[in-house]
């Protein structure tokens, strides 16, 4: 399916087959079993060794690796990437030729030079969530993928622990937790928190999420008040209290207060808008916060600002230090780590050390370099009804607010592209759950609040429909100096593009921000309107919303008024509902799923066609989870209503995988990707059996929406996903991958100017070339050079995706370009 879920499987499926392709020529660094001492010797060795215990290197037994995993224990893999390339290095752990998903697969991205990986083994999973049971026949196995990136002094060593000299150093969280070295581990069950459990009269909530530093990942909400014994001295307390996130989740800090031996010494109340302005979209801007970028890294960039981290000096009272915490929610009562230390010591730098050397080897930021802006040119053509994008350079450190233009009859939106965080595979490809993070361009955004900026503009022009076919000047000035810093000729030409008659757009949902919010539920749906109308003006086509569930007369009523709206604003039907039939068929049964489908048909039966089920998400998939596509189906079957127009209910499936080809008679409309395979023949063969083909998820979406739709004249394309943020939308790290919005988070509601990812501009400009090859398809009828033209791009775009999808913008946009110089000679004949 095109969710979270199934970009991991993507991500793995992409993985393996990367994998596959390489495993021959990999370079292995280690392979042995563990080696099993004697009980004695396990005894002698957790008693007396302190010194790292070092393993032996290339196809040798782990001698002196003690197989008894603790919660701390931390094995190091250091070398020299002798390359000039990045590369991944594999660590396999598990039972001699076992399958994928029963062993460890573990990846980290190596730049080139030394390296130092820490790992916790303690909290690996399996592909299927388990842990894993070492054993004697349990082996370990480490190797790249890329044998030209040659790794040179290789070593694996555990590093046993040291306890932390601070007079307490508790990691807390649940049983199994992973506990950063040199603390000690706090669960429900700790003695220390038996006042805990007196005073709260309740149980304890333990937590753990999916990523960031074994300190801050795991936790204990619900910690009112906890009683530490506290020699007299003056003491330093460090707090780590924030809950970083799960799915779509950001735990939201609406009120705490923070109370210490009776005193109150933070109180914290956040409104709701505050918040999310403070904290939600705290990240959005972190990069434009540095001077340079050029010698970041990713601790710096992204990982110590996550944890919640607090600190205030204390004294003991009676030989005791009572922390209590109070607040709304959960959030308010969370502690993820404590530290207490004399005030004249220093250890919380060994500790953010310690974090920051496991951050950087998690997720080690490639080399930023800023790109330089090709010469843009000065002259452009434009359209009515069709939006122009333009990239121009722009003196880094000036505001966009003091950026203006001398008076103009077209529309211009003005924003700046500024630097994110993305997840990436370096020089592999791209993928949502990569090992490194890049530096990128992605936000577009009329904010600009600091002066750090990529030096890149970014224009939306647009044509009112009053204005005359001709040639526009537009002269952009610097307000301050009243400099003119760029002339541009925009011509406007006497040429109508037919508006496409299929779907062309992106999946949304409602922002989580808001409707997880018990403040501001009740703004997600005007939100979600202003979302509609921010894709409508970049000229989409077609859009996934979300819709409610059915499941009473009222919201069906709600789903009807949603397509009104969605045909109001000139999107294409069929709109796909892609969680409605899933979320109706978890909450009842199947006879009365059927039911209330059939009532949603006799809705909407007067727009036939105009809405399709999605039956089943990506079904060949090992871990996809759901109902069998079979019994969906049914289901939409049974809906059906007899009358003289078509059903009013389409089904549709995501498929990803070649093995999808056998649920194809049940389909009407099949969503593929390059998992499954884009081909002239795969394409045929779903047409033969009478059913719509679609794109779904591309990798090169001005492609997909233009040049090769067109060519094989296929019936729609969605991107996943403009609002699918995973806890911290501006942090990649803090999920199973990396966060999916082509709207990014704003920190207010319905803005003015809409944040954009550049993917959206890609996709608009894709549909640009598709009413261009419109309009050339028309003209070719009765145009010999229009028929030439029209035959030429045919065979310049390759049968195959595979092959297709390096094409770059630059080559699509000098293609379209032939069309428009074809289309002015054309009119200035007639």
């Amino acid at each position: 399916m095109p969710s979270r879920l199934s970009f991991n499987l993507l991500s793995i499926l992409c993985f393996l087959i990367l994998f596959m392709n390489n495993r021959l020529e990999a370079q292995v660094l280690f392979e042995g079993k563990i080696h099993f001492p004697s009980e004695e010797v396990v005894s002698h060795a957790n008693e007396t060794s302190r010194d790292d215990t070092s393993l032996s290197q290339n196809k040798k037994p782990l001698k002196g690796l003690i197989p008894i995993i603790k919660a701390d224990t931390v094995w190091q893999l250091t070398g020299i990437n002798t390359s000039h390339k990045n590369t991944l290095i594999i660590i396999e752990i598990g039972k001699h030729k076992a399958a994928y998903r029963n062993r460890i697969n573990q990846e980290r991205g190596v730049l080139p030079g030394p390296f130092s990986i820490q790992v916790y083994p303690y909290g690996f999973r399996t592909p299927k969530g388990n842990k894993l049971t070492f054993s004697a026949q349990t082996r370990v196995k480490v190797f790249t993928l890329d044998k030209e990136a040659e790794i040179a002094e290789f070593k694996l060593k555990q590093l046993n622990a040291s306890a932390s000299k601070a007079l307490y150093a508790f990691d807390l969280g649940p049983e199994d937790q992973t506990v950063l070295q040199g603390f000690e581990s706090m669960t429900p069950s700790h003695p220390l928190l038996a006042h805990t459990l007196k005073v709260r009269q309740k149980k304890l909530n333990p937590f753990t999420r999916l990523s960031l530093d074994p300190l801050v990942r795991d936790g204990i909400s619900g910690i009112t008040s906890l009683k530490l014994p506290l020699p007299a001295g003056k003491w330093r307390l460090h707090l780590w209290t924030e809950d970083v996130g799960y799915w779509q989740t950001l735990p939201e800090q609406v009120e705490r207060r923070i109370r210490i031996n009776g005193q109150d010494r933070e109180y914290q109340h956040n409104p709701p808008w505050y918040w999310v302005k403070q904290r939600y979209t705290q990240n959005k801007f972190r990069l434009s916060q540095f001077g340079q970028l050029t010698n970041l890294t990713s601790w710096r960039a992204i990982g110590q600002y996550r944890g919640g981290y607090k600190t205030f000096d204390v004294e003991a009272e009676n030989g005791d230090l009572i922390i209590e915490l109070a607040g709304a929610n959960k959030m308010s009562t969370t502690i993820t780590g404590l530290m207490i230390e004399k005030r004249e010591q220093h250890y919380l730098t060994d500790v953010n050390f310690t974090r920051a050397q496991w951050f950087n080897a998690r997720w080690p930021l490639l080399p930023f370099s800023q790109t330089k802006q090709p010469n843009s040119p000065r002259h452009y053509r434009i359209t009515k009804n069709n939006p122009l994008f333009i990239a121009l350079p722009l003196a880094q450190g000036m505001l966009l607010d003091n950026l203006s233009w001398r008076a103009s009859p077209l529309i211009i939106e003005k924003r700046l592209y500024l630097p994110q965080l993305e997840r990436n595979l370096g020089s592999f490809n791209a993928n949502p759950a990569g090992s490194f993070l890049a530096i990128k361009p992605l936000l577009i955004t009329a904010s600009n609040i600091y002066k750090q900026h990529l030096g890149k503009l970014h224009l939306t022009i647009k044509a009112p429909n009053y204005l005359a076919p001709g040639t526009y000047k537009i002269q952009l000035i610097d307000k301050l100096s009243q400099q003119i810093l760029h002339t541009l000729s925009i011509q406007l030409l006497d040429i109508d593009l037919a508006d496409l008659n299929k779907p062309i757009g992106v999946y949304l949902d409602l922002a989580p921000h808001l409707f997880l919010s018990y403040e501001r539920k009740g703004m997600a749906d005007k939100q979600l309107q202003c979302d509609l109308e921010t894709l409508a003006n970049l000229d989409f086509t077609g859009v996934a919303p979300h819709f409610p569930v059915p499941k009473n007369e009222v919201l069906q009523q709600s789903y009807q008024t949603r397509i009104q709206r969605l045909l109001s604003l000139g999107f294409r039907p069929p709109f796909l509902d892609y969680a409605g039939l899933k979320n109706l068929r978890y909450q009842f049964g199947q006879d009365e799923t059927s039911q209330k489908l059939k009532a949603l048909s006799q809705v909407i039966d007067h727009k036939p066609r105009s809405l399709a089920i999605s039956i089943a998400d990506e079904p060949s998939n090992a871990s996809s989870k759901g109902f069998a596509l079979t019994q969906m189906a049914s289901l939409v079957d049974k809906s059906y209503v007899q009358t003289e127009q078509a059903p009013a209910l389409l089904k549709a499936a995501h498929l990803n995988n070649p093995k999808d080809r056998r649920w194809l008679g049940e389909l009407d409309i099949a969503l593929i990707n390059h998992g499954y395979g884009v081909t002239r023949q795969s394409i045929q063969n779903i047409r033969n059996q009478d059913v719509q083909v679609w794109l779904y998820n591309m990798t090169n979406k001005r492609l997909a929406a233009g040049f090769f739709l067109w060519k094989y004249k296929l019936n729609g394309y969605l991107q996943w996903h403009a609002r699918m943020p995973t806890a911290d939308p501006f942090d990649p790290t803090d999920g199973r991958e990396d966060d999916q919005q082509l709207l990014p988070v704003m920190a207010e509601l319905c803005a003015k100017v809409a944040d954009l990812h550049p993917d959206l501009i890609e996709i608009a400009e894709g549909i640009t070339d598709h009413k261009w090859l419109n309009w050339l398809d028309k003209m070719s009828k009765t145009s010999p050079p229009a028929f030439k033209l029209r035959q030429q791009l045919l065979q310049k775009v390759p049968n195959s995706w595979q092959r297709a999808e390096n094409l770059t913008s630059q080559q699509l946009q000098t293609w379209r370009n032939e069309i428009e110089e074809l289309a002015l000679s054309i009119t200035e004949r007639n």
